[in-house]
């Protein structure tokens, strides 16, 4: 199933996986001289071609790598402007606050307890568990927007001490 998903390796792993078989095939027949040379020679060259192309052109793009935050914290500035933000949507919209807590926050959370996680775990955990109250609250979908609220504020608080534990100046709403 991971090669049907385009798992760990993305595309160049699978191209390999066709391109040796290929290329170690038409050397064989080549070798042998079981078949005409214009078979071998094209099995390598389509294996090649296979090879090259997986690596290149096929390569998947490490976009979530470059979206992630630097080493400097300052990709997490974005991740307490949407918190600020999801914040203030939560009393009037809670869809609204439910749409930019998925799309801008969730995943620099856990990005960032990652990170914290190396320095200081119980700032990691607290974050955590923070950010777990409010997935419980979305999951729901019936929650009132000043329990979101209430809870999106914890999660404020309890990502300045984890931005602290990495050297980050975090900003405020």
């Amino acid at each position: 199933m991971l090669l049907a998903h385009g798992g760990g390796g993305g595309s160049a792993f699978e191209s390999l996986i066709l391109a040796l078989p290929l290329i170690a095939i038409g050397v064989v027949l080549f070798v042998q001289k079981t078949a005409k040379p214009i078979v071998s020679i094209v099995m390598v060259a389509a294996g090649v071609a296979i090879a090259v192309g997986g690596m290149t052109i096929f390569a998947e793009d490490d976009h979530d790598a470059e979206a992630s935050p630097s080493g400097d914290g300052g990709g997490y500035v974005s991740l307490v402007a949407g918190l600020c933000e999801a914040r203030s949507l939560a009393g009037s919209d809670v869809e609204a606050a439910a749409t930019v807590f998925e799309n801008e926050v969730h995943v620099q959370l856990h990005d960032l307890a990652a990170e914290v996680g190396e320095s200081d775990r119980e700032a990691a955990g607290s974050l955590l568990e923070a950010k777990e109250t409010v997935e419980a609250d979305l999951a729901q979908g019936l929650v009132k927007g000043d329990a979101l609220r209430e809870h999106l504020d914890g999660l404020l608080d309890a990502t300045v001490p984890a931005l602290r534990a990495i050297d980050v100046e975090a900003p405020t709403c």
